[in-house]
């Protein structure tokens, strides 16, 4: 995967971000200080800023694969799929083929994105997101982990899912 897939930002605005998604993008950055990425041990969502909480979600890089294990979801993202992913690979999340190819970038090249799509992992598919993703890793340079603040931005017109 040379290109990243669609619908997908990998030269970060901060002022193109949603607040929450440019809350967390600049704990980040903050933890990060030099590094490509900060280290695995800096992720503490006790850390993250209240009103970002709800929307965070830590994923677990599994190898080989990769793989994606979901760690924590924040309780916004639970409401809007309409169930708690905590616990559940990525790939077996229906219609999260896209999602699984996003992450598979972001530890490749680890590198932050951010995407805007639909919500096509949840029953609510008729609603758009947007999802800033940032990878955390050790000392070897590899990705380990992920953290990710899912935004719901609109529902689209009920012409779109009806």
């Amino acid at each position: 995967m040379l290109n990243p897939p669609p619908k997908f930002i990998v030269d970060l605005d901060k002022a193109a971000l949603s607040e929450t998604s440019r809350v967390v993008y600049e704990y980040w950055t903050l933890k990060r200080g030099n590094a490509p990425f900060p280290s695995t041990s800096a992720l503490d969502p006790l850390e993250i800023p209240k009103q970002a909480l709800v929307n965070f979600t830590v994923i677990e890089v599994v190898d080989p694969g990769p793989r994606f294990l979901v760690r924590l979801t924040g309780s916004k993202i639970r409401e809007a799929a309409g169930q708690d992913y905590t616990g559940q690979m990525v790939d077996q999340m229906p219609g999260a083929e896209e999602v699984v190819e996003r992450f598979t970038w972001c530890v490749r090249h680890r590198k932050p994105y951010c995407a805007r799509s639909r919500l096509s992992w949840s029953a609510n598919d008729f609603r758009i997101y947007e999802a800033l993703v940032l990878p955390f890793g050790g000392p070897d340079g590899r990705v380990s982990k992920l953290a990710s603040v899912i935004d719901i931005i609109k529902a689209t017109d009920s012409a779109d899912h009806s």
